[in-house]
């Protein structure tokens, strides 16, 4: 069966490319798209995706909100922020809205099919949690706003697992 994959980007370009990508993969499949947050939740939701593919900066709700909607309705629902405007800041916001994993818009394709993979991989570790019991771990709910966009002329990071805060209360 294939994995299938839900895509939020404003820019019905990326979307494209996006699917492109996806479907050349053997085992992949772009199940739906939306071009804001808002309008991600109703259609995650309804569709239960393996993996939702999330873009940060978008009208009407951004990434970080959305990707925290989802965490809070789906706990354990993969999310992969795709976005131009990477920072540590946007790490930290994102992990705690639910976030899998940070990857940049301009990263190669090949990071980004690696993301993916490692991405749906941690999902299918917690649906196998869930059955025997463990349960998924659900993201922390917070009422920050998503950060910035880093200045420009800052090199974006690379693909990036989104590191835990550290708890030097």
């Amino acid at each position: 069966m294939a994995s299938r994959i839900f895509i939020a980007d404003d820019h019905p370009a990326i979307r494209k490319v996006l699917r492109v990508l996806i479907e050349t993969h053997a085992g992949w499949e772009v199940c739906g798209e939306a071009q804001n947050g808002f309008e991600a939740l109703g259609k995650v939701a309804e569709l239960k995706p393996d993996l939702v593919i999330m873009d940060l900066a978008m009208p009407v709700m951004d990434g970080i909100r959305a990707a925290r909607e989802i965490s809070r309705e789906m706990p354990g629902m993969p999310i992969l922020m795709h976005t131009m405007h990477g920072s540590p800041a946007v790490n930290l916001e994102a992990k705690k809205a639910g976030v899998t994993i940070v990857v940049s818009k301009g990263e190669s394709g090949e990071n980004l099919i690696g993301a993916i993979e490692q991405s749906l991989k941690a999902g299918q570790s917690r649906a196998a949690a869930a059955a025997v019991g463990l349960g998924a771990e659900r993201a922390p709910a917070t009422d920050a706003k998503a950060p910035e966009s880093e200045k420009p002329g800052e090199v974006p990071p690379s693909t990036t697992d989104v590191e835990e805060p550290s708890k030097s209360d």
